[in-house]
C-alpha cells in the first residue's frame, strides 16, 4: 500500500497540527501552578465543553472511521451508538461534571473513594480492568 499524498492532504495535516498547537497555547496562557490546574484547567471550562471532551476521548479510530464506512455501505445501525453518546454527554455534563468540580477530583475512581470509601475505588478499578479483557 503506497501513500502518495497530494498537496491538499499535507495542507490538512499541517492545518490540524497548527490548530492543535494554537489551542494548546490558547488554553495554557495562564501557566498551570499545580497538577489540579493542569488536569482540571482550574475548573474553569464549562461543563458542556468538558462533556464533549470526554465523549471525544472515548472515540477510537475504529469508531471515527469505521462508523461512517459502515453507513456508506448502507448499514445505518451505527447511528444508534452516536445518539446514545450524545445522550450520555448530556447526562455527564448535567450530573457528573458538577460533582467532579465540587469534590475537586480527577477521576471517577477518586469520586467513588471520596463518596463511598477506598474499597469502592479498588473494586470499581478491578471491575474496569476485568471488563477490558
Amino acid at each position: 500500500m503506497s501513500a502518495n499524498y497530494a498537496f491538499l492532504d499535507w495542507l490538512v495535516f499541517a492545518s490540524y497540527g497548527a490548530i492543535l498547537l494554537l489551542s494548546g497555547w490558547w488554553f495554557n496562557r495562564k501557566r498551570a501552578n499545580s497538577s489540579q490546574d493542569f488536569f482540571l484547567g482550574g475548573n474553569s471550562m464549562p461543563t458542556w465543553m468538558v462533556a464533549i471532551s470526554v465523549l471525544a476521548t472515548s472515540q477510537s479510530a475504529a469508531t471515527f472511521i469505521g462508523g461512517p464506512d459502515q453507513g456508506y455501505q448502507g448499514d445505518f445501525s451505527y447511528i444508534a451508538t452516536n445518539i446514545g453518546a450524545f445522550i450520555a454527554a448530556f447526562v455527564v455534563s448535567a450530573f457528573l461534571i458538577p460533582k467532579f468540580y465540587q469534590q475537586k477530583v480527577f477521576t471517577v475512581y477518586e469520586l467513588l473513594e471520596k463518596r463511598i470509601g477506598p474499597k469502592a475505588k479498588r473494586r470499581s478499578g478491578m471491575m474496569y480492568l476485568f471488563g477490558r479483557v
